[in-house]
């Protein structure tokens, strides 16, 4: 059974509203436990201490006594952001010399957009993965120790060479910190390599030196790092370079998302499905490898609008996309061709294993009840109509597999026909 991930609010002087706690448990699917003091928190962190995801605490450094309770929070291995009201330089070093995740600032009430950005980043930030490439394991260390305390994934080089070598095995690794002097290869050499392979807006690369000459960030910015940081630097502004960077990347995909995918079901849309798959077909038929294409189609869709509606019809496209992109395999693609109909192109699969495959997707869509709300479901099932291993055009390919879905509907639904 699914546990939601749970987030602990000390909220002393009640600084933390309802609506945020809400948008907690409703847009980042946290489940918030709230206490009220130093006792309740301790009792809490010895209850649940290796489920909770994040601590946020209210935190006022006059008192001295909570310096305290952040170091127990940290002492146990719970991240944590302190809400603090404007506070003076000492106050700042101090909190800034444990190993937090972040502050946030609060003068009158919480900043709840700024702050349910930051928790989403932050649950986003272990699929991440991070490149340090640094010859003094010192400041190598710092630097992933730094980016470890934001929760992301965190891979170390020690030069060029290896960076590359790492790089050709994490070909998911979206951004790179690398230094400028280095044995083997220099950060310059290092950014025009990897920007042969790699554009800007899918991998970012942040340049860091202590020499302090204007021509090192100028020509690391043109051999293509996204950004460039001077030693010694802040914490705080280490950790906004970084996330500037990951904001950036973020929103290069959602423009790709928008072009790519089919904005309700988030799987492929009609034109770039047609686009990948004939680049897949043609790469097939080139090295001799099978490949088959199943058209699929829920049955009776227009009677489930019509009966409960179209948001009720939305719900069920959404649970047969999440099935169709639960079980893909990764030798496989999915698009939403458009209204109820989907398309899934597999490589590499015989026969047998192909109908097998397709016949465990109409048996998990036909068993499986769709939750619409209120104590309410329904059920769905699918037809699918499966070309095997034929043609060399991909519109040959798609209407033999459209003709085997007829033969399917004609045949009663909830089947798989082939040729």
């Amino acid at each position: 059974m699914f546990h939601k991930k749970k987030i602990l609010l000390m909220d002393k002087r009640n600084i933390f509203p309802e609506i945020f706690i809400k948008r907690l448990n409703k847009d980042l699917n946290l489940e918030p436990i709230v206490t009220r003091d130093y006792t309740e928190t301790k009792q809490l962190i010895y209850n649940h201490h290796s489920n909770l995801f994040l601590a946020l605490v209210d935190f006022e450094p006059s008192q001295t006594d909570e310096f305290e309770n952040i170091d127990y929070i940290l002492e146990n291995g719970i991240p944590c952001i302190t809400i603090t009201p404007v506070f003076g330089d000492e106050a700042r070093r101090e909190i800034l010399s444990r190993n937090i995740v972040d502050y946030i600032y609060r003068e009158n009430e919480l900043d709840i957009d700024y702050s349910i950005a930051l928790i989403d980043r932050l649950l986003k930030n272990p699929e991440r993965k991070v490149l340090v490439v640094e010859d003094s394991i010192t400041y190598r260390k710092y630097i992933s120790g730094l980016l470890k305390s934001q929760m992301f994934k965190v891979i170390e080089a020690n030069h060029g060479k290896e960076a590359l070598t790492l790089l050709d095995k994490n070909s998911d690794i979206q951004l790179i910190l690398t230094d400028y002097n280095m044995p083997y290869m220099d950060g310059f050499q290092l950014t025009k390599i990897i920007r042969q392979k790699h554009g800007k807006d899918s991998m970012a690369i942040l340049a860091i030196s202590d020499n302090e000459s204007k021509k090192i960030s100028s020509n690391f910015l043109k051999f293509g790092a996204n950004d460039y940081i001077q030693k010694p630097f802040s914490k705080e502004e280490f950790f906004c370079r970084i996330n500037l960077n990951i904001d950036i990347l973020e929103n290069f995909q959602k423009l790709k998302d928008a072009a790519y995918k089919d904005y309700l079901t988030g799987l492929y849309n009609r034109r770039y499905f047609f686009e990948k798959s004939q680049s897949l077909l043609e790469q097939a038929i080139s090295e001799n490898r099978y490949f088959s294409l199943g058209t699929i189609d829920i049955d009776f869709f227009k009677k489930v609008n019509d009966n409960y509606g179209h948001d009720v019809g939305d719900i069920a496209l959404q649970f047969i996309a999440d099935v169709l992109q639960a079980y893909l395999p990764g030798n496989g693609i999915v698009g939403r061709m458009g209204g109820e109909e989907f398309c899934i192109l597999l490589m590499d699969y015989d026969k047998e294993t192909t109908l097998e495959y397709f016949e465990s997707i109409r048996r998990r869509t036909e068993r499986i009840p769709i939750s619409i709300g209120s104590g309410k479901a329904i059920q769905c099932t699918i037809s699918i109509g499966v070309t095997l291993n034929k043609h060399d055009k991909l519109d040959k390919v798609l209407k033999e597999s459209d003709e085997m879905l007829y033969q399917a509907k004609k045949a009663g639904r909830n089947r798989v026909c082939y040729a």
